[in-house]
């Protein structure tokens, strides 16, 4: 009870009998982060009861991807935050039952939980040139970047938080695990307004061949006081989006702002020339850029922005509040849409399977 755990359903559905079975029809992997005494939990002293509830976990929404070379179409890999701050990384790659992690791939701080769903991108070339070189078995996987932030907003309490949350970018070439925030290169800021923010382009994270001295990756510090992240990110060609909040204090208010942000897999910084149409002027120009650069972040003017979309060449985010102020509230009023720079790929639907009725 309390452990941050993994449950993986059958889609074919329960047993023979038709009826979910307690601990029969499903795995469940713990983590055995969160672990509670519950002699404790019976206990009738109010300060014992308030530390076991203290000491709860949980594992927030997974994400699941296949790394094998050439890709199968099965998942090997789950990722999944928790209450605690840490990451985990679930291999599902042998065909008998499958073990609890013995660490997390990243450990965080309890102050700072992850409850987005990560996001995860084949590693780029800037980054793999320069890790260490992957022999044996791994290299018939892809090593893969892990993006996610930290931050909740589950109650009202929730709302009045001022910790100095995280957006984070881990390289996971399946080697190393238990990683904190010593093995990664926090990113700088070289420009800032009210309403805008500029990363380091080149910084230079500190990817090395050596195994043993390799930094994993990188993380940028959110400077607004109460900023979180509560969405999942997404990848884009060698970009990642992600937004965060900026929550109102007020426990009968679902408003505030937050910020929209487009920054590289390989070091969390600013790319070169315009990537998306911050002034929202219908082009991409100088206009959206400082010193050459693309901005990082833009504040959104209302609302809170939820997880990013992209369809062709538009960067959709979904907001608590209309962007205009018309009595009506049209379809498209709490979305705002910005233009980016064209990215190369498919993109839209793909596929669909339709899903019949069973007969029995």
């Amino acid at each position: 009870m309390g452990q941050a755990q993994l449950f993986i359903v059958y889609l074919d559905g329960p047993g023979g009998d038709g009826v979910w079975d307690l601990g029969k029809d499903y795995l469940r992997i713990s983590t055995g982060e969160g672990a509670v005494d519950t002699a404790l939990l019976a206990a009738a002293d109010v300060a014992a009861a308030d530390a076991v509830t203290a000491s709860r976990n949980a594992l927030f929404a997974p994400i699941g991807i296949d790394t094998v070379i050439p890709q199968d179409g099965k998942v090997d890999l789950i990722y999944a935050g928790d209450l605690y701050g840490n990451l985990w990384r679930f291999d599902l790659t042998s065909s008998g039952s499958w073990s609890s992690p013995a660490k997390p791939l990243f450990k965080g701080d309890k102050t700072r939980p992850i409850t987005a769903i990560p996001a995860v991108g084949v590693a780029p070339a800037s980054v793999t040139d320069l890790a260490p070189i992957r022999t044996g078995a791994l290299a018939k996987t892809h090593p893969v970047m892990v993006f996610f932030g930290s931050g909740r907003l589950l109650a009202d309490a929730d709302k009045a938080a001022s910790i100095v949350n995280r957006f984070y970018g881990v390289y996971d070439d399946g080697t190393k695990l238990d990683l904190t925030e010593a093995d990664l290169t926090v990113q700088e800021s070289v420009y800032s307004t009210a309403n805008g923010r500029v990363y380091k382009n080149d910084l230079e994270v500190g990817y090395t061949r050596s195994a043993g001295a390799t930094k994993r990756g990188w993380y940028i510090e959110l400077p607004d006081d109460g900023e979180r992240v509560i969405d999942r990110a997404l990848v884009k060609g060698e970009l990642v989006y992600f937004n965060t909040i900026l929550p109102d204090t007020s426990t009968c208010d679902a408003g505030g702002k937050g910020w929209e942000n487009v920054v590289q897999m390989s070091n969390g910084g600013s790319a070169k020339g315009a990537q998306w149409d911050v002034n929202q002027n219908g082009s991409l120009d100088a206009g959206d850029t400082h010193a050459g650069l693309s901005f990082a972040g833009r504040k959104t003017a209302k609302g809170q922005p939820g997880a990013p979309q992209i369809i062709g060449n538009q960067l959709f985010s979904p907001l608590t509040d209309k962007i205009r102020s018309s009595v009506t509230a049209g379809p498209r009023d709490h979305f705002q849409n910005t233009r980016i720079a064209f990215t190369s790929g498919t993109s839209g639907r793909i596929s669909w399977t339709e899903l019949q009725l069973r007969d029995d």
